[in-house]
C-alpha cells in the first residue's frame, strides 16, 4: 500500500515540476523582446483593434442577414400562392440571392467563428471581401422586396374561417 502511495506522490511531484517548467518557459516567451518576433507576428500585435472590429462586423452582419433571410422567406410564403410567370421568375431570383447570402454567411462563419486569432489575421482580406459581397447581395435583395410585396398583395385572400384546409393540403 505504501509503495503505491509513494508512486502516486512521485507522479504528482513530476507533474508539478513539469507544470513549473512549462510555466517558466511560457513566461520567458512573453518576456522576450518584440524584435525576435517575425514581421507577421508584429503585424498581428499592431492590428488587434482592427481584427476585433472585423469580428464584431462579421457577427453583426450574420445576425442581420439571418433576420433578413427569415423575413424574405415569410414574403416568399405569401408569394408562393401567386402562380403567374413573372412571380415565378421573381421567386427564383429571390431564392438565388438567399442561397448566395447563406453561402457567404457560411464562409464567414468558417473563417471567423471558433478560429484562432492568427487564422483570423491571415484571412482578414478574404473576410472583408466576403462582407462587401454580402452587403451587395443584401442590397440586391432589398431592391427585390417591393416587387415581392406587390406580388403578395395581388393574392386574393379569404377570411380565415372561410378557407377550406383540405384544398391546401399536399398529402391527402
Amino acid at each position: 500500500m505504501s509503495v503505491k502511495i509513494n508512486q502516486e506522490r512521485a507522479m504528482v511531484r513530476r507533474k508539478q515540476s513539469w507544470q513549473k517548467k512549462t510555466h517558466a518557459c511560457a513566461k520567458r516567451k512573453l518576456l522576450t523582446p518584440r524584435s525576435q518576433y517575425s514581421t507577421k507576428t508584429l503585424i498581428a500585435f499592431a492590428d488587434v483593434d482592427s481584427i476585433l472590429e472585423l469580428i464584431d462586423e462579421v457577427l453583426a452582419f450574420t445576425e442581420g442577414a439571418s433576420t433578413q433571410i427569415e423575413l424574405f422567406f415569410v414574403l416568399l410564403g405569401f408569394v408562393n400562392l401567386n402562380k403567374t410567370k413573372t412571380v415565378n421568375r421573381l421567386k427564383a431570383a429571390v431564392k438565388n440571392q438567399i442561397n448566395t447570402l447563406r453561402f457567404i454567411m457560411d464562409r464567414l462563419n468558417s473563417h471567423v467563428i471558433g478560429r484562432s486569432f492568427s487564422h483570423i489575421c491571415a484571412m482578414e482580406k478574404q473576410v472583408r471581401v466576403l462582407l462587401q459581397t454580402g452587403v451587395a447581395t443584401l442590397e440586391k435583395m432589398f431592391a427585390l422586396a417591393p416587387m415581392l410585396q406587390q406580388a403578395s398583395k395581388d393574392i386574393e385572400t379569404a377570411w380565415v374561417g372561410d378557407v377550406d384546409p383540405s384544398k391546401h393540403m399536399y398529402y391527402k
